[in-house]
């Protein structure tokens, strides 16, 4: 049995590196670009060597981006980069501060995953981070009066699990890290897009690396998988909307095929089997908006395909440019009636009416 979390040395590996973030106005805009290029603009699985060799151009140290953001596999022999959420973030929308959360969340949960030539503690690179997080900004409030270099250093030299021969560089990056992010965009207890992204990207890692050990993880397992990961305690304060917001999201990752919902032709096996729909071919490949007709703040983007499974599980699906009307019952009773529609000129009954749904949403 693996070893708990809390129980893990510390490592700083590569972290010690310069990434050239560039100032911190410029967010992790770094990192976007590096995603792009590296992926070669597209949500799939890439070779960890071809990514590497993408980047080269780019005159920034790989390490960072591949040791520390991203998920790797090691399948047939051969070191991959897996296409999950942040992947999927960084390919399908334009740079933006919600990217930059979203990032920093994949970070912080410190799963990366193996590849051959890495050590075993590789695959918990950014432990030291993720506790000054929880046993520190957590406990004392999301703001950046408490990130500084100083503070840092000061917690991880105090701590036994630390082993790094040098903690200064350590904590000057990871401090330049959050100002870039601006750890304060944090604090808010209400439900945020990037915060919905985030959970769904941090049951990608937490799949994929209980997998690692030859554990699957059911549907019934992701909740309890989720609480254990602290995800509440890294992705800002506590919230009861938060805590209600969950169980919804966790639903929508499920019907939209879990970690494998970038894949296409298991999204559509997924669609046939509980839907008995061979036929739906979604019109464009551009992502489509799912939301919670109980709270419209529960919203997420999601791969075309997966439409018609969100729709079954009681989403309301948008295209990116009706964002500004989301907050409208109108749109809201609008949206429900087409979804309705579609579902029965496939066949699929619902289970509840306009009326049922939009009672669900005043009495929320």
């Amino acid at each position: 049995m693996p070893i708990s979390e809390s129980q893990r040395d510390w490592h700083p590996g590569s972290f010690t590196k310069n990434f050239t973030w560039g100032l911190p106005d410029n967010g992790l805009r770094e990192l976007h670009t590096n995603l792009r290029v590296g992926f070669d603009g597209n949500v799939q699985d890439t070779v960890r060597e071809t990514y590497i060799e993408r980047v080269a151009g780019l005159e920034r140290p790989f390490q960072i981006p591949t040791n520390f953001f991203l998920f790797n596999e090691i399948r047939d022999g051969r070191n991959y980069l897996v296409a999950d959420e942040l992947v999927f973030q960084a390919i399908e929308f334009e740079y933006s501060r919600d990217f930059d959360k979203i990032a920093l969340i994949a970070f912080l949960t410190s799963l990366a995953g193996r590849w051959k030539g890495a050590r075993s503690f590789q695959r918990w690179p950014s432990l030291w981070a993720k506790f000054f997080v929880i046993d520190k900004v957590s406990e004392q409030g999301w703001n950046n009066s408490q990130i500084s270099a100083d503070n840092i250093e000061k917690f991880i030299k105090s701590d036994r699990r630390y082993t790094g021969d040098t903690s200064r560089k350590v904590a000057t990056n990871l401090n330049h890290l959050f100002r870039c992010v601006d750890l304060s965009s944090l604090d808010s207890k209400r439900v945020q897009q990037w915060w919905v992204s985030s959970l769904f990207l941090v049951l990608d890692r937490i799949i994929r690396d209980r997998k690692i050990d030859g554990l699957s993880t059911s549907d019934s397992e992701l909740s309890k998988a989720l609480s254990i990961s602290k995800f509440t305690a890294i992705s800002g304060p506590r919230s009861l909307e938060k805590e209600l917001a969950t169980p919804h999201i966790i639903e929508l990752y499920k019907i939209c095929g879990r970690e494998m919902r970038f894949d296409e032709e298991i999204v559509k096996n997924l669609t046939a089997e509980l839907l008995s729909e061979r036929a739906y071919r979604p019109n464009s490949s551009d992502p489509i908006g799912a939301a919670h007709p109980s709270n419209f703040k529960i919203r997420q983007y999601i791969p075309r395909m997966c439409a018609l499974l969100a729709m079954y599980a009681g989403f309301i699906t948008f295209e990116m440019d009706e964002i500004e009307e989301l907050d409208t019952e109108g749109f809201i009773k609008r949206k429900l009636s087409e979804a309705l529609v579609k579902l029965k000129q496939f066949g699929i009954i619902p289970t509840m009416s306009v009326s049922e749904l939009m009672k669900i949403t005043r009495d929320k």
